[in-house]
């Protein structure tokens, strides 16, 4: 009895005894508190992510709960459920009156609720549950919180309460209803429990057959369930932390099972596989964060380099914001920003107009590199693309010969440019969507191209798409064909791209070195979208096998240039590693282990007993194409999907959308076909409410309701259906039905779209009806029939005001009767769409690239800037097909309209990327820097020739190598000079010895020059032996023989001097650095005489002198030597020489020969006078012979 007089019974036999005779294990929980962290390795990677419990008991919040706790800090409620919360955590419910019955309102609850009372009106709604438990590492009961409000709010959750604990297994049951209590201190305790993985599933989403399991009728729908009993969060200190700090931007991880802890804490390489919904996403990203905090917070060492890649841009955003925010959220260092998910649309740099969230860049053309990346960028979350483009960029770094850029061919490039263009009679019936993903899945996927006979013998299991001779040989024309244009036109596919980076890579063992260390850990999310080789350059990135973490279901693999088989991923793996190093060591870490996980959280069962169905016929007709998992396990229940068939099915799709709001607001009718070709027939004909995507538009995407159209109608495999209804068998049905492959797979994606209803829309579904209902032990759609003038009738009673009838009467084979409102009662909306969900359909669609359906998204908004935005998508979208045709009109026409549509929304980024595609360089490069995206306005700036304004953005944003390059490639030596000192330190070697050679080229070819430049470019070389390297290279003879003679290097100095012919100079420069001649004469005695006759070089080079003196006039230059050459005995006779010489040229008198006493000065002059007359007598020397 607590203070207040209730009496508290607890359910079930009563287990209370002294706490030490029962517990088999103790922790301390204060401890784990303070600390948020386990012991050894594996707790400290699981208790890491989970920040540690608050107290004995773990309190489990649903998405539901979290949000209200969340919330309630703005009420000012926080404390007061936290406390609640804390008591709960601690087992002493009855002192703390926390655990008041809840009256069951008229509901059947399988398991008794309880509240805790806070404020005036303020509920916690919890029970006790069955669930893991991360401390004991089993199942154990664990406190389960529903809804967190005040009474209004906790009935309003009821339903979605009672309808999750109709699927608890008895035994989930009857272990909930145990006690364990201490007597001694009046707490209520855990129950253990040691299970079966098997077990496990049941108890969390298993359901067994019982009396009142019954499917929910097809109008009642589940999202709030989804919300009430989806994924749960633990309360753990980081939670209550987060909470008291008010940090309500936090995310906080889901709550693990037993299968989900064991991913997380296993140390080898890791293969996640598991469909759509079932956690393996959230498992990756778990195990990531769980290794981080393990290193950089408990060992206190360096960031672990950790890489996570996926293909799609949209979910590489997402996950690049989930991880910063998980992780800052475990660190309680989270600021208040939204939490973005994706490309969304916002506001750009908080001007009020709407821009585009651009925080992660993740340009597929980046100028970035791996060497780049610091501490602060891990783990470090892209796109393949765009890391590929990163190693690329530093491989070319260290190899400049290796890698060229090409445009890229993808599947829009090669349906524009490349399929029009092949023999109409290579193509045939072939579809170019087909053709390409074979090329590049099949053909060219492996470790080397197929030849033309190694493709057609490949087994039909391996390549289901084309099984006969004669398409494959068509096939194969065509890929030579491609492969022939692509070569002409210097053009490169995805494959192409990585092979050339592992040629480089296997090539250079140095580039491959760098490399190799840079990445401790590599994640792939979604990996069936990554082709084989893609796969295989990754693997040689890591150096530890143990490194390796990859997450796909090979059932989703849909794509346009993917075949991927999950199958294959483990063989790849060990191949590679088996010989590694660290595997002969271990040889288990050769050994990848695969773990699958089939508890799916986001859908419910009635949809996931058909998805189910689907996967199991797709492994018995393909196993070499996807890979068997155990059947999915829904965590509620949910009704079953609806066949319907009918003649007017666009009359149907009419009559069945909602109507409008007050507001005139339309209903979302969310449609899914086949393909383009019936997207594009269907969409006219439909309201502004419907919203139609393919089957690979909807990957990905979920809603409350959806509309499958056609699918078996306009199937060309119904034979494939039908062959399952005639009990065929499996042997050569892959032959027989190759197309069947990729028709279950897109079945699958398309019927788990919906959250909470399916309508599958037929006209002629052949064996369908029977196939889903008959030839199934329990039918797994309910199917409705009806006629045109049910349509008739039901429009006449509409337009009358009238009520439709309802006849719903299923039957047992869950075929329904033809009751003309029945039908629509069914399918109709239940409840309206909000302006804010047709924004975030729109959004949806924008971040994926279907425009068409995002402008039909905001049109019914009524967002004008959003409708622009999208118009203004399509216009991009249609520059970029006229770019892959090179339709040059087009590509000005739609870039301009995109731009200036950009421009007005103050999209700069966007107008500036619309103004490159079209060539605008110049006014691209403006908006760039406009948007401080100054890197790419530096590159564009440079396209348009204007290098130096890119140097001057290329310095601003820290890219100091790059803007040196742009003044070295405009030419601008000049400033290269003087910016070169400044950014030297940050300059390759390689390009710094470029750029110090032709800017000294440059300083001696110039007239005029600014001060010191010369010596400034000189100085630019590092080294002695480089300044002499050039000035040889080029011929710089004086300034040579200056180098040497600064450097005392005299004799070097004239024996260059000789040999290029500048003797006298290099004298000159000796004396006029005050060289003494003693010096001088020692180093010509030095010389051996074979070496030359200095002797006549030094007469030849004064007789030199002395004609350059005289024909020049310039009589400022005394031909007196005044003793500079005292000392050097050959030397000291031209000081006569000079004297005789000098007399006449300073008097003007005339000299006589006969007055020259010396015999040599008169035989040298006479040689002079015969030998140069017109020099000798330019300056009117008279010499008289007496």
């Amino acid at each position: 009895m607590d203070n207040n007089g209730t009496d508290y019974e607890w359910e079930g036999e009563d287990y209370a005894v002294d706490l030490e005779e029962v517990t088999d294990f103790t922790f301390d929980f204060e401890q784990q508190a303070q600390m948020g962290l386990g012991t050894d390795e594996d707790e400290i990677f699981i208790d890491g992510l989970m920040g540690g419990g608050i107290g004995p008991w773990k309190v489990s919040l649903s998405a539901q709960a979290l949000k209200d706790l969340k919330q309630s800090r703005s009420e000012g409620n926080h404390l007061h459920i936290l406390g609640k919360l804390r008591s709960l955590a601690s087992g002493d419910w009855v002192r703390r009156s926390v655990a008041r019955p809840f009256p069951p309102c008229g509901r059947e609850f399988r398991v008794r609720l309880f509240q805790a009372l806070y404020g005036a009106n303020g509920r916690i709604l919890w029970q006790v549950d069955v669930g893991y438990d991360d401390k004991c590492g089993s199942n154990s009961q664990i406190v389960r919180v529903w809804s967190i409000g005040d009474v209004k709010e906790i009935q309003a959750s009821l339903d979605a309460v009672e309808r999750s604990q109709k699927t608890f297994s008895a035994t989930r049951v009857e272990r909930c209803k145990r006690n364990l209590i201490d007597k001694a201190a009046r707490l209520k305790l855990p129950v253990v429990f040691e299970s079966s993985s098997e077990e496990e599933n049941r108890e969390n989403g298993g359901r067994e057959t019982e009396p009142d399991s019954r499917d929910p009728p097809e109008q009642e729908r589940v999202p709030q369930d989804i919300l009430i009993s989806g994924r749960f969060h633990t309360l753990t200190v980081n939670v209550f932390t987060s909470i008291l700090q008010g940090q309500g931007h936090s995310d906080f991880p889901f709550d693990v099972t037993g299968p989900e802890a064991t991913i997380i804490k296993h140390k080898n390489a890791t293969f996640i596989l598991g469909r759509s919904g079932t956690g393996k996403t959230s498992c990756l990203l778990y195990k990531l964060m769980c290794r981080y905090l393990a290193r950089n917070i408990v060992m206190q060492e360096e960031p672990i380099r950790q890489l996570l890649l996926t293909r799609s841009e949209p979910l590489a955003r997402k996950l690049q914001s989930d991880v910063k925010l998980l992780i800052d959220t475990q660190l309680l260092r989270v600021a208040d920003y939204p939490h973005v998910y994706g490309d969304v649309i916002g506001y750009e740099h908080g001007n009020g107009t709407p821009g585009q969230i651009d925080s992660m860049d993740m340009d597929a053309d980046t100028t970035e590199d791996l060497f780049s990346l610091r501490a602060g960028d891990f783990p470090f979350v892209c796109t393949f693309d765009h890391f590929l483009r990163r190693l690329e960029n530093t491989i070319t770094a260290n190899d400049r010969t290796s890698i060229s850029p090409r445009r890229l061919i993808d599947y829009t490039i090669f349906r524009e440019a490349y399929w029009p263009r092949f023999p109409p009679r290579s193509k045939g019936h072939l579809q170019s969507d087909m053709v390409f993903t074979e090329i590049m899945g099949v053909l060219k996927g492996g470790s080397a191209p197929l030849s033309r006979q190694e493709y057609i013998d490949t087994s039909a299991r391996i390549a289901p798409t084309f099984t006969t001779e004669e398409d494959r040989q068509a096939v194969y024309t065509l890929f030579e064909a491609y492969e022939k244009r692509k070569r002409a036109q210097d053009e490169q596919d995805g494959i192409d791209r990585v092979r050339s980076v592992m040629r480089v890579l296997e090539r250079n063992q140095v580039v491959r070195g760098i490399l190799l260390g840079m990445f401790e850990e590599v994640y792939i999310d979604e990996v069936q979208d990554q082709r084989p080789l893609e796969i295989s350059l990754l693997l040689t990135l890591v150096q530890n096998p143990r490194g390796i973490h990859f997450a796909g279901d090979s059932a989703q693999c849909i794509s346009q240039d993917s075949t991927f088989r999950f199958a294959n991923l483990k063989a790849l793996f060990f191949n590679h590693f088996s010989g590694h190093h660290s595997t002969t060591i271990d040889p288990s870490a050769a050994k990848a282990t695969r773990f699958t996980l089939s508890h799916n959280f986001r859908s419910h069962q009635g949809i996931l007993r058909l998805a189910s169905w689907v996967m199991d016929k797709l492994w018995r007709g393909f196993p070499d194409c996807v890979d068997k998992l155990p059947p999915e396990i829904g965590t509620h229940m949910g009704p079953k999907p609806v066949l319907i068939i009918g003649p007017s099915l666009i009359s149907f799709l009419q009559g069945a959308a909602g109507g409008t709001t007050a507001d005139e607001i339309r209903t979302q009718q969310i449609i899914i076909v086949r393909d383009r070709a019936v997207q594009i027939e269907l969409e006219p004909q439909l309201p502004e409410g419907s919203i139609v995507f393919t089957v690979l538009q909807s990957k990905g995407m979920e809603y409350d309701d959806v509309f499958l159209y056609e699918f078996f109608s306009r199937s060309p495999s119904l034979g494939g259906f039908r062959n399952m209804t005639e009990g065929g068998g499996w042997v050569g049905y892959a032959s027989m039905h190759a197309s069947m492959c990729n028709e279950l797979k897109n079945l699958y994606v398309a019927i788990t779209r919906p959250r909470s209803r399916l309508f599958i829309l037929e006209s002629d579904p052949g064996c369908i009806p029977e196939l889903l209902t008959e030839h199934v032990p329990v039918p797994l759609v309910v199917v409705k029939r009806f006629k045109n003038q049910d349509l008739l009738d039901l429009s006449h009673e509409v337009r009358q005001g009238s009520t439709p009838s309802s006849d719903p009467q299923v039957s047992q084979t869950g075929t329904t009767g033809s009751g003309r409102g029945a039908i629509f009662d069914t399918v109709r909306p239940t409840n309206t769409t909000t302006v804010q969900q047709w924004i975030e359909t729109g959004d949806q669609c924008m971040e994926r690239g279907i425009f068409d359906q995002a402008l039909r998204c905001f049109k019914n908004a009524r967002d004008p800037d959003k409708i622009k935005l999208a118009s203004a998508s399509l216009s991009e979208q249609s520059g970029k097909e006229c770019s892959a045709k090179r339709d040059l009109l087009g590509i000005k026409v739609h870039f301009k309209e995109a731009s200036d549509s950009f421009l007005e929304l103050g999209m700069k980024e966007r107008a500036a990327a619309c103004l490159e595609a079209r060539g605008d360089f110049m006014k691209a490069a403006e908006l760039y820097k406009g948007a401080r995206r100054y890197e790419k306005a530096a590159r564009l700036f440079k396209r348009a020739g204007q290098y130096e304004r890119a140097a001057n953005e290329y310095l601003r944003c820290g890219k100091s190598s790059m803007g040196l390059l742009a003044l070295y490639e405009g030419e601008l030596y000049d400033r290269l000079i003087f910016d070169f000192h400044t950014h030297r330190d940050k300059i390759p070697d390689n390009d710094r010895l470029t750029y110090a050679r032709e800017c000294n080229r440059y300083v001696r070819q110039k007239d005029k020059l600014k001060l010191n430049l010369k010596s400034r470019a000189l100085a630019m070389f590092t080294s002695d032996d480089e300044k002499e390297a050039f000035l040889k290279e080029f011929k710089y003879n004086k300034e040579l023989v200056e180098f040497y003679v600064c450097r005392g290097r005299i004799k070097e100095a004239l024996l260059h001097a000789v040999t290029s012919g500048d003797f006298d100079d290099a004298l000159d420069g000796m004396i006029e650095r005050g060289r003494d001649n003693s010096e001088v004469v020692m180093v010509v005695k030095g010389v051996e005489k074979e070496d030359m006759r200095l002797e006549d070089v030094f007469n030849y080079a004064q007789t030199k002198r002395m004609l350059a003196n005289m024909s020049g006039k310039r009589k400022s230059l005394s031909l007196d030597y005044n003793g500079r050459h005292e000392g050097i005995e050959w030397g000291r006779k031209w000081e006569e020489f000079v004297a005789v010489a000098g007399e006449y040229i300073m008097s003007g008198m005339e000299l006589e020969r006969g007055c020259i006493e010396e015999g040599w000065i008169r035989e040298y002059l006479d040689t002079i006078v015969r030998k140069w007359p017109f020099s000798f007598f330019f300056i009117t020397v008279t010499v008289t012979y007496r």
